[in-house]
């Protein structure tokens, strides 16, 4: 069984914490966890990496 797991943030531009979420997102084991985003803003430079 996976654990659902929703992320919640504004925007996922080149700022500190978008790239601390980005490296969070990408390292998670995906076999153990099935992700949801919510984003603000549509557009970003790691909107476009996810």
């Amino acid at each position: 069984m996976t654990q659902k797991i929703l992320f919640a943030i504004p925007s996922l531009d080149r700022r500190g914490p978008d790239r601390v979420f980005f490296e969070l997102i990408k390292n998670l084991d995906q076999t153990k966890y099935q992700f949801c985003r919510a984003i603000q803003e549509n557009d970003g430079y790691y909107l476009e990496h996810i």
